[in-house]
């Protein structure tokens, strides 16, 4: 099952202790389970991009991290998807993202998401 976000296709959303990083330039949503989201039960709480999804410690040190696992509690409630983009610029993935962001507004994107 894939994801759509303002019309730009995500991967299947996995449990984020347990996802393995490809090799890949893209953006990726950070979401929680939200059974009151349609189409699907998701929410997005931050969308970012990277050249490099198994980049070390992207998702684990990055600095926004608190604020994803404040608005759950758990990191087990914690999900990604993403969105491969390869052969992508930074700028084509910059634009992606700004644009995702200005539609769902989630709240660790937020100039000060705490």
């Amino acid at each position: 099952m894939t994801i759509s976000f303002a019309d730009f296709l995500f991967s299947e959303p996995e449990r984020l202790p347990s996802w393995k990083p490809p090799y890949m330039a893209g953006i990726y949503a950070i979401l929680v389970d939200d059974p009151s989201s349609t189409p699907v039960p998701f929410r997005p709480i931050y969308f970012g991009e990277t050249d490099d999804m198994s980049e070390s410690g992207l998702i684990q040190h990055h600095p926004l991290h608190d604020c994803w696992y404040k608005q759950t509690g758990s990191v087990y409630r914690l999900y990604i998807a993403i969105s491969e983009m390869p052969e992508s610029s930074t700028a084509e993935r910059q634009r992606v993202q700004t644009e995702l962001i200005k539609q769902y507004r989630p709240v660790c994107n937020e100039p000060t998401p705490f």
